[in-house]
């Protein structure tokens, strides 16, 4: 019952851990500017290079 007693606080010192935390990262906003076109023309890894694809 003491491992049980512990594994409870432990339990409850997360929660109030995360009580503390902010709920959720703000929405992403859209991206406007160059970043937009960098973001547009990101260039995908073609298939049979790398360790995407086995």
């Amino acid at each position: 019952s003491r491992t049980i007693a512990t594994h409870a606080r432990a339990y409850q010192a997360g929660r109030r851990d995360v009580a503390a935390m902010p709920t959720m990262p703000p929405p992403a906003q859209p991206v406007t500017g160059p970043e937009a076109s960098n973001e547009a023309t990101m260039v995908l890894p073609e298939a049979g290079r790398g360790n995407n694809y086995r």
